[in-house]
C-alpha cells in the first residue's frame, strides 16, 4: 500500500491507481516503459501457473532457472532506462539511503549471526551512516549479474557501501518439492500429489521478485 503526498491509499497492483499518481508527481514520462514491465509478470504467470508443461517441475526445471535471467535481465534492463531518463542521481541515493533505513529518521538495531550492533552505541556504523549521507558521497548503479547494484562512492572514488536489487522469480512452493520426493496427501492443496507437481492454490503465488540486500559484511561492522 502507498500513500500520496495529498494523502490519497493506493495500491501498486492497481495500475490506473498508480500511473494517475505517478502523473500527479510529475514523472508520467515513465509510465510508457513501466508498461513494459508490467508486461512481464502476465507472462510468468501464464507459463509456469496456468501452463500445462508447467504442471510438474521436472518438466519446466531448466526453464525456470533460465527464467530467472530472461525475466529478470528484461525488467532490470527497463528499470535502469526509468532511473537514468527520469531521475538524478541525488533523487536515486536519496531514495536508496531512506530504503535502507540509513535516512536518520530512526535508529537502526543489526542483527548478524554472532554478533549486534546499534546505531547509538556503534561508532563504526555511525561513522558509515555519516558517511553514506554525506554531500561528497555519490551514488552509482549498474547492472551485477541478477542484480542491480548501488554504490555509496565516496570523494576518493572508494566504494563504502553497496546495495543490492536481484530480479529474479520465486516459486512461493508453487510445485511440491519435499527433501524426500515422496507423494503425500496434503491439507492445504485437499489432495494427493507427487513429487513436482504443480499445487493448485499455492502456485497462484509463484511470481517475479526483488528484495534489497545491503552489504554491510563487507564493510567490516559486524566483525
Amino acid at each position: 500500500m502507498f500513500k500520496s503526498k495529498d494523502g490519497i491509499r493506493f495500491k501498486g497492483s492497481n495500475k490506473e491507481d498508480r500511473d494517475r499518481e505517478i502523473k500527479k508527481i510529475g514523472y508520467g514520462s515513465m509510465l510508457p516503459t513501466l508498461h513494459k514491465i508490467d508486461e512481464i509478470n502476465p507472462k510468468v504467470k501464464e507459463y509456469f501457473v496456468y501452463g500445462k508443461k508447467a504442471e510438474w517441475y521436472q518438466n519446466i526445471k531448466e526453464e525456470w532457472e533460465e527464467g530467472h535471467y530472461k525475466y529478470g535481465y528484461e525488467a532490470i534492463d527497463l528499470t535502469l532506462k526509468i532511473l537514468r531518463e527520469n531521475f538524478s542521481d541525488t533523487e536515486i541515493k536519496s531514495r536508496i539511503v531512506e530504503m535502507i533505513g540509513f535516512d536518520g529518521e530512526e535508529e537502526l538495531l543489526l542483527i548478524g549471526k554472532t554478533k549486534m550492533v546499534d546505531s547509538i552505541t556503534n561508532e563504526k556504523l555511525k561513522v558509515l551512516i555519516d558517511k553514506v549521507r554525506s554531500e561528497n558521497t555519490i551514488i552509482r548503479y549498474y547492472k551485477h549479474g541478477k542484480n542491480i547494484n548501488f554504490d555509496f562512492v565516496n570523494g576518493s572514488g572508494e566504494v563504502i557501501l553497496t546495495i543490492g536489487i536481484p530480479f529474479c522469480l520465486d516459486k512461493n512452493g508453487g510445485w511440491f518439492l519435499p527433501k524426500d520426493k515422496k507423494g503425500t496427501f496434503y491439507k492445504k492443496e485437499n489432495m494427493f500429489l507427487e513429487y513436482g507437481q504443480r499445487r493448485p492454490k499455492k502456485s497462484k503465488e509463484i511470481n517475479t521478485s526483488i528484495n534489497t540486500y545491503v552489504y554491510l559484511g563487507r564493510t567490516g561492522i559486524l566483525k
